[in-house]
């Protein structure tokens, strides 16, 4: 049997050049989501000054009882507390009463803002926030990292390791 390498070296340069093209795609696509993220949380902050820190892990699970481990956000929280009053998991460490809330069917305090239940004034920012992380969570990895917890406040944006989970 002849093999025709000339058409193997070309099929094979043409799926590099295929490949090459997809990694500039994935490129601009996260610069692009990176931008647009941050655009984000600057209106967030503008729209709900009451809440000062936001902060969730994300990692991919070391085992999941021999299923195949996958990458996700775990837990998105939004606090009036700064971030050195929150611990990991984001509850609050210092006895400052602050207020947790989060749009995963948890509210750690009942307090109200101006009044108002968080729930009738924040609800769909935060909701919403949550959907924009949710929706670029393929490329998380590539712009805060892995098994990190991402705490963002209106001065920025930090990054500490997470690398103590399952």
């Amino acid at each position: 049997m002849n093999i025709d390498m000339t058409r193997i070296n070309r099929l094979t340069i043409e799926l590099q050049m295929v490949k090459s093209r997809m990694e500039e795609l994935r490129k601009e696509y996260r610069v692009t989501a990176q931008s647009y993220f941050n655009e984000f949380v600057k209106q967030f902050f503008d729209e709900l000054p009451e809440v000062q820190t936001i902060r969730w892990l994300q990692y991919t699970p070391y085992f999941k009882d021999g299923d195949t481990c996958h990458f996700s956000v775990h837990g998105i929280y939004f606090s009036n507390a700064k971030p050195d009053q929150l611990d990991v998991s984001g509850y609050t460490v210092e006895d400052s009463n602050p207020v947790l809330w989060s749009t995963e069917g948890y509210k750690y305090n009942d307090d109200l803002i101006e009044g108002r239940p968080y729930l009738n004034y924040m609800e769909k920012p935060m909701r919403a926030f949550t959907e924009m992380v949710n929706s670029i969570s393929d490329i998380l990895p590539d712009i805060f990292g892995e098994h990190v917890q991402v705490t963002i406040t209106r001065e920025g944006i930090q990054i500490e390791d997470y690398s103590d989970h399952d």
